[in-house]
Order: structure tokens, then C-alpha cells, then sequence
């Protein structure tokens, strides 16, 4: 009876010492993640800021990306411009002829790393992904690449 009431008393303290780690460790990351700061997402006033850097015409300077992972850029053949006009308006040329023109509004905007990215849906059910570097370049997200566009006005 004396040696099961051992085998008790080190059974029950073993599993208080591992409570007292675990607690120890709980307590750790409770303070820890207290310390963390939130990353808290802009709203409405950040969407309508938004829309005044996209505002006006932008030209193609290049994509990369895609299956090679390769880039193209402009050329006297082949060039191409986007508009962002009032009253929501994009308009997309090719070579001097317009090949889309659709409604587009924010479905969702947010900064991160002081990089502002916009989503935006298109009135033909397009959605894309924007981005600026600098005050003048413009990152559109085209299907498995990445456009850039430098902005003329």
C-alpha cells in the first residue's frame, strides 16, 4: 500500500510540475500577444483618396510575369493607355483605338507597408488588383502578370 502511495505522489507531482510549464508558457504568450499591435484597415475615406490618385491617364511602360515569368514593354506596333475619367469611367486603348470601356468601382481598399492596393470590380464583372510605386506608377494585376502604367495626366 506504501509503495502505490509513492508511485501516487510521484505521479501527481510530475503532473504538477508539467501544469506549472504549461501555465508558465500560456502566461508568456498572453503577454506577448498583448504587446502585438493591430493592423486595423482603412475605410470609406481611404477608398475616396484612392480614387483621386487613380484619376487621369495613364500610359503602358511594361508587364512581367506570367508562365516565363518574362517581361514586355511598348514598342511602335504595339502600345497601349488606361483612363480613369469622372463619373467612374475606365477606358482602355490599344494602339490609339479604344478597346474597353466599363464602370469600375472600390470593392475594397487597405495600406500595408505604406502601399496603398485597390481592389476594383469593372461593370463587365472584371476584377483586378492596383497598386501604386511612387506617386506616378500604377501596378494593375492582368490575369498571371502584372501591369505598369506611368501616369501622362
Amino acid at each position: 500500500m506504501a509503495k502505490r502511495f509513492i508511485i501516487l505522489k510521484d505521479f501527481f507531482s510530475k503532473l504538477s510540475a508539467e501544469w506549472m510549464k504549461l501555465s508558465v508558457i500560456m502566461f508568456a504568450f498572453l503577454i506577448i500577444s498583448a504587446g502585438c499591435e493591430k493592423e486595423v484597415l482603412s475605410g470609406p475615406e481611404e477608398i475616396s483618396s484612392g480614387k483621386d490618385e487613380l484619376s487621369g491617364k495613364w500610359e503602358w511602360i511594361g508587364s512581367c510575369g506570367g508562365f516565363t515569368g518574362g517581361c514586355w514593354y511598348p514598342n511602335e506596333n504595339h502600345w497601349q493607355m488606361i483612363e480613369f475619367k469622372p463619373f467612374n469611367i475606365y477606358i482602355r486603348t490599344l494602339n490609339g483605338e479604344k478597346t474597353e470601356q466599363a464602370n469600375y468601382s472600390f470593392t475594397f481598399s487597405y495600406e500595408s507597408d505604406g502601399v496603398k492596393y485597390y481592389n476594383l470590380a469593372f461593370s463587365d464583372g472584371r476584377k483586378t488588383t492596383c497598386w501604386f510605386s511612387g506617386r506616378n506608377i500604377l501596378n494593375m494585376v492582368g490575369g498571371d502578370f502584372v501591369e505598369s502604367f506611368r501616369r501622362i495626366r
